[in-house]
């Protein structure tokens, strides 16, 4: 079996079912706009997805993908349906969450993995300055919101903690 490596650079949508149950390991999708229903479902292989500028992504878009554990998701996003991101408790691997919109998106009640009596590992990283809104914003209330410190192509070099520590994140 092949595992890709998926970069889609000129396609604006990506429509239901399109790579459900597909073997991805990574996805890069620098122009797609919206991701429909079931779009990359169901695949325990992938563990990364980059949007630069999708605007929305539709129910169970990302449902069980087991071993997703970073989602980077551009300044454009508006809304994140249910289930999206949903993976049970046991199930997942989802830690890092990085949205780079300075407003927070709409996001529902089971659009990120289940927690296990309120405790999740999943880190939510956002614009420094869009912080505190994230952290009164329904749903995203329940998960730990962190500032992005200095991007550099989109890699995240270094996160600014409690306003006052620094910690090297890549280089």
């Amino acid at each position: 079996d092949y595992v890709w490596d998926l970069e889609i650079n000129n396609i604006k949508y990506v429509y239901d079912y399109a790579f459900y149950q597909r073997e991805i390991n990574s996805l890069t999708a620098d122009n797609v706009k919206y991701v429909g229903k079931y779009a990359f479902a169901e695949n325990s292989k992938i563990i990364s997805v980059k949007m630069e500028n999708v605007e929305n992504i539709d129910e169970h878009a990302f449902y069980r993908c087991t071993s997703l554990y970073r989602v980077n998701i551009g300044e454009n996003i508006k809304e994140i349906k249910d289930f999206a991101f949903y993976n049970s408790w046991v199930e997942n691997s989802l830690t890092q969450v990085y949205i780079n919109a300075v407003n927070p998106p709409t996001i529902y009640e089971n659009t990120l993995p289940a927690m296990y009596w309120n405790d999740s590992n999943i880190v939510i990283y956002v614009p420094y300055e869009s912080t505190s809104s994230y952290a009164k914003a329904d749903y995203f209330k329940n998960y730990t919101i962190n500032s992005i410190g200095s991007i550099y192509n989109y890699l995240y070099v270094y996160e600014i903690i409690n306003n006052n520590q620094v910690m090297i994140t890549n280089y």
